[in-house]
């Protein structure tokens, strides 16, 4: 037990060390890392946010629309 704990011990100082070295690399890396994750997470939301609402308004959208062409645009015809 003694020696896995300190082989343990050797592990965790080699790694800590070697953040501690690149200190500011290591910063500037989790920094964009958490900027790129929050855009992505922000674009996530906000199609899920507008799909759910697409559904909800097509919902009562009529199947089929009838138009005419006025004066070059698309005009709803007139019962």
């Amino acid at each position: 037990m003694s020696a896995f704990f300190g082989r343990f011990l050797n592990i965790l100082d080699y790694a800590l060390g070697s953040l501690m070295r690149n200190f500011g690399k290591n910063c500037s890396i989790f920094i964009l890392f958490t900027l790129v994750i929050f855009l992505f997470a922000s674009f996530q939301l906000m199609t899920g946010s507008l799909t759910v609402l697409a559904e909800k308004i097509l919902v009562t959208a009529p199947d089929i629309t009838v138009q005419q062409m006025s004066a070059g645009r698309q005009v709803a015809i007139a019962e």
